[in-house]
């Protein structure tokens, strides 16, 4: 008899262990979609919609070789000037490296960017910390080099 409770219990967390992995696998998928998303925005020159993927707060923060910068609107800004009409923006290409799930409500994506424009190519690498903020999810802390 002491055997039913314990398989019950582990049956319980069996089923609970492979739904939240499903979960998990689910939130992988969405913001895989989401930075394909970003980059299509960035490739038709939205830079408008390319920010939409960022947390619209001051604590967001994107660190770079300048140093680091917080708050979406200087963030914005720094892209504008870096980026300022569609030839400078050129064709933007995301490759994911990793995507790790840190729970139900935060993710950590690591890959490479690259950037090609008539004149030149530019690439780097990003990590990207993204939370699910009001049901949406969104990047709050961009490193990318």
């Amino acid at each position: 008899m002491k055997f039913i409770p314990a398989l019950f219990i582990s049956l319980f967390l069996i089923t609970y262990g492979c739904e939240n992995h499903s979960k998990v696998d689910d939130h992988s998928i969405e913001i895989k979609s989401l930075l394909m998303e970003q980059q299509k925005n960035w490739n038709n020159g939205d830079l408008e919609g390319f920010m939409q993927y960022y947390w619209n707060s001051d604590s967001l923060c994107f660190l770079s070789k300048n140093g680091m910068n917080c708050g979406w609107q200087v963030i914005y800004d720094n892209y504008k000037r870096s980026y300022s009409n569609k030839d400078k923006m050129g064709r933007l290409d995301f490759e994911i490296l990793r995507s790790k799930p840190f729970g139900p409500n935060s993710h950590f994506l690591v890959g490479k960017w690259n950037v090609y424009r008539s004149s030149d190519t530019l690439g780097g690498s990003f990590n990207l910390i993204w939370e699910k903020k009001n049901g949406k999810w969104v990047i709050v802390f961009d490193h990318t080099s």
